[in-house]
């Protein structure tokens, strides 16, 4: 007659039929909640989330093989009489039940908590990281430790509850599975705890002496103490130091351990650079020191690490810096100003000790507000003359836009791209015209691309009267050749009068003349050998200078109540 699984009648039914009919079966049971009880807690969920599936599959093929066993199957002889009843084939879905534990966990459980040490009133936490070590008064005598014991924790044991759970996977709606409770010792041993308490005892009784070269300090014991740290493996309670909260222990004692490297420098002399050499540092590895520093205070008795340490090399070698090959003037511009407007002249001296010694490697692209970061008054820029809304103004940072033209012009000689540059909103006289370049942070900038295989070196000279900027590089022969187009589009200038009541009304005196903006365009050739090497365009377009005329609203220039026809 045939096989049923969990009282599913299948006689007769081919596979495909078979597995369709325990599909529709197995909804309805995933569906219905079961009751997870552990200890006190018990929770509610659908089977389907406490991670028991019904395994229709393997249910149909266990229907299957019943009477399939050969001609003495005593399977093919029952079901001509009866039915054989199978239980549902079941399967465990490991994370979802993972999560139904652990919530259980949370609710009937404890961790584990191993053995700890207590350093100086301290308590350690296992595998974290504490406060950095003690001032410079801390006392220099040892310091206490002592164990800290640990306590078993509960949880729910997983694979009894793995078990119960597919005994369960179609027992009724609302079901109770009881899952068995295990409790799990600390992995520490008392004896374990003790001995690394006793270790830390031995590291924290007096001062640990540190030698680097001809250098040595010692190390007080209420320093080392916040540094030590405990971790817990193979059944050990196992000692460690800090190493980045020593390596600031020794930055601060042992400072004789740490030389920052020095780049190489170029040193330009006439027409030719000096290459001075770089020098390598010298700093201490901060792991390879903790356990040094461990060893000697638990292990021997002289108590004395030497510092193990490593070269570091600057971030320009005297190699790298001869490779770059920066050995004479690739350009140099200078331009002039008023010695006179004090501010003004401070302001550019800054920007030319900003710039001064900036390396620019081949690929890399020079930017002067990054050289020269915000024109601030934390930085000494003082107030001065600077051009907004087409008139000239008091505003902080004035002269930079000297910087930014002389700079263009060192660049645009030297043959190089120029990505980004905007002549200034109004043209002034004394810039070469059309190359302008102005400067505002962040926005507005001056950059140029190193499209050599050569380094480049900037040198920045400032006097009361003049700025000069130097390129210095290996020369690629360039040539450079310019023409400057008339001006064009001229646009008269606006007028801003203002009241004066000083002047009699109706009386009007030009201020500013003003001056009319227009445009104009420089074309730039670079050639080497005859051979073009680029043609571009540098594009400004000035706006006028605002005409100013101060206009009278005063008394008439007659005075109040006099007769203008003069006797009476």
């Amino acid at each position: 007659r045939g096989g049923r699984v969990g009282g599913v009648d299948l006689s007769g039914l081919t596979r495909s039929s078979a597995t369709e009919r325990l599909q529709a079966a197995a909804g309805p049971i995933q569906a219905a909640p079961l009751a997870l009880q552990a200890g006190a807690a018990t929770v509610r969920v659908a089977r389907s989330k406490a991670g028991v599936e019904l395994d229709v599959e393997a249910s149909v093929a266990a229907a299957m093989e019943i009477g399939r066993r050969g001609p003495f199957d005593a399977g093919r002889f029952t079901g001509w009489f009866a039915h054989t009843d199978l239980p549902w084939k079941a399967r465990v879905a490991s994370a979802r039940l993972e999560r139904q534990l652990d919530a259980l966990d949370r609710r009937i459980g404890s961790e584990v908590r191993e053995p700890t040490l207590r350093i100086g009133g301290r308590t350690l936490t296992p595998g974290a990281t504490g406060p950095g070590p003690g001032g410079t008064n801390a006392p220099a005598g040892a310091v206490s430790v002592e164990p800290v014991a640990g306590r078993p924790g509960k949880a729910v044991e997983r694979a009894g509850a793995e078990a119960a759970l597919l005994a369960a996977a179609a027992a009724p709606a609302g079901t109770t599975v009881r899952l068995p409770i295990s409790e799990r010792p600390p992995s520490v041993a008392p004896e374990a705890a003790q001995a690394a308490a006793d270790r830390a005892a031995t590291l924290l009784q007096a001062p640990i002496e540190v030698t680097a070269g001809s250098g040595r300090a010692d190390l007080r014991p209420a320093d080392l103490a916040p540094l030590v740290r405990t971790q817990v493996a193979a059944g050990q309670l196992r000692l460690a130091l800090d190493a980045a909260g020593l390596d600031r222990l020794l930055r601060r004692e042992a400072r004789f351990a740490y030389t920052e490297p020095k780049d190489a420098r170029f040193e330009p002399a006439g027409s030719t650079v000096r290459i001075v050499p770089g020098v390598a540092g010298l700093e201490v590895d901060p792991g390879k020191a903790a356990a040094a520093v461990l060893d000697a205070g638990t292990e021997g008795t002289d108590r004395s690490a030497a510092l193990p340490t490593t070269v570091t090399q600057p971030d320009l070698t005297t190699k790298e810096a001869r490779a770059l090959g920066v050995k004479e003037v690739m350009s140099t511009f200078t331009t002039t100003f008023n010695s006179g407007d004090v501010p003004r002249v401070h302001n550019i001296g800054l920007i030319a000790a900003a710039v001064h010694g900036s390396l620019v490697r081949p690929g890399e692209t020079f930017s002067m507000n990054q050289a020269t970061g915000q024109r601030t008054a934390a930085k000494g820029y003082r107030t001065a003359h600077i051009i907004r809304n087409g008139e000239l103004v008091d505003g902080l940072g004035g002269g930079v836009c000297q910087a930014g033209t002389t700079m263009f012009n060192a660049v645009f000689f030297a043959g190089l791209p120029v990505p980004e540059r905007r002549n200034h909103s109004l043209h002034i006289s004394h810039y070469p015209m059309g190359r302008d370049a102005t400067l505002n942070w962040p926005g507005t900038d001056l950059k140029f691309r190193n499209d050599s295989p050569y380094g480049i070196y900037l040198t920045g000279r400032a006097t009361p009267s003049a700025l000069t900027f130097t390129l210095w590089s290996t020369s690629r022969g360039y040539k450079v050749a310019f023409t400057t187009s008339p001006a064009s589009n001229f646009r008269a200038p606006p007028t801003r009068y203002e009241d004066d009541p000083t002047l009699p009304k109706g009386e009007e005196v030009v201020e500013e003349s003003g001056a009319s903006g227009f445009d104009v365009s420089v074309s730039r050739t670079v050639t080497k050998g005859g051979r073009l090497v680029r043609r571009d365009q540098f594009l400004s377009a000035y706006q006028p200078w605002t005409r100013v005329v101060r206009r009278g609203t005063g008394p008439d220039a007659g005075g109040p109540g006099k007769d203008a026809g003069g006797s009476t």
